[in-house]
């Protein structure tokens, strides 16, 4: 079997899939648009526009996919998937009205959150007996839970991105701006062959690290600077991220035990992570531990997000959300400490549940605190 032919089949399954929890809640019709979404039950790449493109997965038939004649040519082999093409011209709610009502004339939609609100509301007057609701509470319930395969990826990006990482320690940071280090670091992680991921980098020196999503700026870097770096890239799609905070020059005892502090609190959020805990459960292992040290009012988001083809995507490790960590979920524990006008501190690894209950860091990039020039 060729690898075009796998990926085939995996979509297949992937959407046969869905279709089993279809039936079991109730709706009829799911709808992917351009996203994480499409890809993952179709393996299309397609690129959100004023013309829709869109996956239609039925409960009760063969799957849909209407797309502009223009972008047809990219398609890959959809196997027994109907393709309508529309031109210019065309009606593309109207055709997608029609798939949907094949076998109900008032279906429950389900649709992706990433779809434009134009094309979501002509749908809806197209179809005006149908009811709506966003597809992420289904379709999560598979894209949470890795497989072997998307494992292996991740854990891979994230070997490559620990590469990057030592490879920007060589690097000289005082006297550069966050612009060129982060350009940079763009370099050493296409080095491993990792794509660009979709943010960042965040290059956060001196007092704009304690700002947890700093834009990399024309500041330049000093001696006894704080650097937060939280950066990342892909790997056939899944996502790597990874964040550290190193120093330039010697550290004041107060960076050393804010640092300190981050360090055990992260450590306490992995361990904390077990098959069967809720994923609230993480986050209270961070917080209340960064809590002890005094510094509750300075940790100002949650623990983590989970990973795969989105850098963030379910299951959140956050305060109030009951969700039960099974194996093959994969996300980030990342707690930090941002003290206004001085510095912040946050580490960030991503973690992979495996069978026998435990997590399995998928970044090993070292964690103790490194001083560079």
């Amino acid at each position: 079997m060729t690898n075009k032919q796998r990926d085939q089949h995996m979509h297949e399954e992937r959407r046969e899939r869905l279709r089993h929890l279809m039936v079991e809640h109730g709706v009829d019709a799911c709808l992917a648009t351009p996203s994480s979404d499409m890809f993952y039950l179709a393996g299309i790449a397609a690129h959100a526009s004023e013309r829709p493109t869109v996956l239609a997965v039925l409960a009760s038939s063969e799957s849909t996919l209407v797309v502009p004649q223009l972008e047809t040519s990219g398609l890959p082999n959809l196997g027994a998937t109907r393709v309508i093409a529309y031109g210019e011209t065309g009606d593309p709610a109207g055709t997608l009205a029609d798939v949907v009502r094949e076998k109900n004339d008032r279906p429950l939609v389900a649709i992706s959150d990433t779809a434009y609100a134009s094309h979501l509301l002509r749908l809806q007057l197209a179809l005006p007996t149908a009811a709506f609701q966003p597809m992420t509470p289904l379709l999560r319930l598979l894209r949470m839970r890795k497989t072997g395969q998307e494992i292996r990826v991740l854990r891979e990006a994230g070997n490559r991105i620990d590469r990057a990482f030592q490879a920007l320690l060589e690097e000289s940071f005082a006297e550069r701006t966050e612009v060129e280090i982060g350009e940079r670091l763009r370099k050493r992680v296409r080095d491993e062959g990792l794509s660009d991921a979709a943010w960042g980098p965040i290059v956060a020196s001196g007092p704009n690290s304690a700002s947890p999503h700093h834009e990399a700026a024309d500041r330049r870097i000093a001696d006894g600077d704080a650097i937060l770096l939280d950066f990342g890239g892909q790997l056939e799609g899944y996502q790597a991220d990874i964040t550290r905070t190193i120093h330039v020059g010697e550290p004041s005892e107060k960076f050393r035990h804010v640092y300190g502090v981050v360090r055990e609190a992260q450590e306490a959020g992995v361990n904390a992570a077990r098959v069967g805990a809720e994923a609230q459960a993480v986050d209270a292992a961070t917080r209340d531990m960064i809590a002890a040290a005094g510094f509750a009012d300075f940790f100002i988001h949650r623990t983590g997000h989970g990973i795969g083809l989105d850098v963030h995507e379910e299951p959140y490790i956050v305060a109030g959300n009951s969700t039960r960590i099974d194996p093959g979920m994969a996300f980030s524990v990342e707690p930090g400490v941002y003290l206004p006008r001085e510095f912040g501190v946050r580490i960030e690894d991503i973690v992979v549940m495996d069978g026998t209950g435990g997590a399995i860091r998928c970044t090993e990039a070292r964690r103790d605190l490194v001083i560079v020039g």
